[in-house]
């Protein structure tokens, strides 16, 4: 399997932040590897792939196991490569492709309560946010927030309640692989690049904090009008904050 870190490679094993090709419906998707358990990988796909509702009516009788948006996904599972296929693991549905939950990717469970149940990854809002046919998107979870609705993420990466027959909203679909090439200490587990990360996330902390009280650019940055998001016009890619050092 190829894996895609800063150049493409056979990798002796898969890292959070590691991303494979994944074919779904005749298109190759990017996937970004976001949690590991073992042998076990979790991915998500790096973009909305597409656009379902979760059901028909704006109801959620019988949750996320009864809704159409199973249905669907199962119908998405037949389009991938046998190669993929053989090394995918389902969850505890028996699903090859599913959505994530609001803990998973908020920290909060249904009652909007904190949860600690996030991962790791998605507390990175910017890994929150997913574009579809290039403007970002409102994308669904699994998980039921009312008689109504089923929660979602919005174009800012941030929880949002939605009906659950709209059509228009994305679908981020994860997955598992089964990596046999794990060793018992992956890299990002030794303690050298634990404190690295550590830096590396406090160092993010502190200009994110620094881009929101000192930057012009986010209060008049239009996004219709640019034809792009900020962080894709490269501004923040030359900004002197990169440069900060903790």
């Amino acid at each position: 399997m190829k894996v895609y870190r800063e150049t493409q490679t056979e990798a002796e094993h898969i890292r959070i932040g590691d991303k494979i090709d994944i074919e779904i419906d005749k298109k190759t998707w990017k996937a970004t590897a976001v949690q590991r358990d073992g042998n076990r990988v979790l991915f998500v796909t790096d973009e909305v792939i597409g656009e379902h509702r979760m059901n028909p009516e704006d109801t959620t009788k019988g949750g996320y196991e009864a809704c159409e948006m199973r249905k669907y996904l199962d119908e998405l599972t037949k389009t991938i490569p046998d190669e993929i296929l053989n090394v995918m693991q389902p969850d505890s549905l028996g699903d090859h492709l599913w959505l994530l939950s609001l803990q998973e990717v908020h920290g909060i469970d249904e009652d909007w309560n904190d949860d600690d149940g996030q991962i790791e990854w998605f507390k990175d809002r910017r890994h929150r946010i997913a574009p579809h046919n290039g403007k970002d998107a409102y994308w669904w979870l699994r998980s039921v927030t009312s008689a109504s609705g089923f929660a979602g993420v919005n174009r800012e990466g941030y929880a949002y309640d939605l009906n659950a027959s709209l059509a228009w909203v994305g679908v981020r679909p994860a997955f598992a692989i089964f990596d046999p090439e794990s060793p018992s200490l992956v890299d990002g587990d030794k303690p050298e690049n634990k404190a690295r990360k550590e830096i590396n996330d406090k160092t993010g902390e502190i200009i994110e904090r620094m881009c929101d009280k000192y930057c012009k650019w986010p209060a008049i940055w239009d996004k219709e009008i640019m034809g792009m998001t900020l962080e894709d016009s490269g501004i923040c890619d030359e900004c002197p904050l990169n440069d900060l050092e903790v």
